[in-house]
């Protein structure tokens, strides 16, 4: 598993986490924009493991993932 892997897959966990725990504390907005990240994550997690499939270099799966990035905003 590569380090990207492990940290996207930290990153899920955490806001799965988040989501989960302190769902009364936040505001609506606070939530959505929670899962936002959430989905976000695992969508370049897929990704990920689409391109490594692929072979692709490292550099290509940083492009992917950018462009992910970037259709989010």
């Amino acid at each position: 598993m590569s380090s990207l892997t492990k940290q996207l897959n930290a990153e899920i966990e955490f806001w799965r986490e988040m989501l989960d725990a302190k769902a009364a504390k936040h505001s609506d907005h606070a939530r959505e924009r929670m899962r936002h990240a959430l989905t976000l994550a695992e969508r370049k997690l897929l990704l990920l493991g689409q391109s490594d499939g692929d072979k692709s270099t490292p550099n290509a799966n940083w492009a992917a993932l950018k462009l992910i990035s970037t259709e989010e905003h």
